[in-house]
């Protein structure tokens, strides 16, 4: 989609209503456990089980670093859309979102998908193990009344 017009201050853009929509939505979540790697024994050697587990940790340390630092963005976009009724960004994150956006366009065109299935919406239902459909919230009900198209 094209940028949003621009904002009042000077080299900023409003987000449009959909692009904080998905801010708000995207919320932490619990990080899954090195348990498994317990049922794995009978298999693999102890050094690996342990080193596996070191590795399990260490991503979730830096998992928890990104959500931590996406939350407190999540809660700048969140107070501007109480206080302002709109959220700015620079000029240039549009600008390289746009050029990430051309450049991954073209990747796609050269991909071959031969061969690949696509799950039906059914499958994944039926296959997903704890999946849980998106429920909207007071954050939701925020951007929908105060967001300033």
């Amino acid at each position: 989609p094209a940028a949003a017009p621009p904002g009042p201050n000077k080299g900023k853009v409003r987000l449009s209503k959909a692009e904080i929509r998905t801010i708000i939505a995207l919320k932490p979540e619990q990080h899954p456990s090195a348990d498994y790697l317990d049922d794995l024994a009978e298999y693999f050697p102890p050094e690996w089980i342990e080193e596996r587990k070191r590795a399990h940790a260490d991503s979730v340390e830096l998992f928890k670093k990104m959500d931590d630092d996406f939350e407190e963005y999540r809660q700048q976009v969140l107070v501007s859309v109480r206080d302002k009724g709109y959220f700015e960004v620079d000029e240039e994150l549009i600008s390289n979102r746009e050029k990430a956006n051309e450049y991954v366009a073209e990747q796609w065109k050269r991909m071959d998908f031969t061969g690949i299935q696509i799950a039906t919406p059914e499958d994944r239902l039926r296959d997903a193990d704890g999946y849980r459909p998106y429920v909207p919230d007071q954050d939701d009900a925020l951007v929908e009344a105060l967001v300033i198209e």
